[in-house]
C-alpha cells in the first residue's frame, strides 16, 4: 500500500495527540482516504477512518474541533 498527499497535525489542547491523513493506494483497492491517531507523541498509530475502497474523494485534509471526543 501505497500513501500519499500526507497532512499531519496536533491537537492544540493535548500535543501528544497527533492526526495524519492520506490518499492510499493498492493495486487491488484502487485508491481510498485514511486517517490514522497517535496519542504518545508518534510512537503508535491507529488507523481512525478509511473510506470505501475506490472512493479516494480527493484532497485529503484533517484537523482537531472543539472538546474532547476521546474515549475513555
Amino acid at each position: 500500500t501505497v500513501h500519499g498527499e500526507g497532512t499531519i497535525v496536533a491537537d492544540p489542547s493535548d500535543a501528544k495527540r497527533l492526526l495524519v491523513c492520506s490518499m492510499i493506494r493498492d493495486g487491488t483497492i484502487g485508491e481510498a482516504v485514511v486517517a490514522y491517531l497517535s496519542e504518545d507523541r508518534g510512537k503508535h498509530w491507529t488507523r481512525t477512518f478509511k473510506s470505501r475502497d475506490g472512493d479516494h474523494g480527493g484532497d485529503p485534509a484533517c484537523g482537531f474541533g472543539p472538546g474532547d471526543r476521546r474515549s475513555r
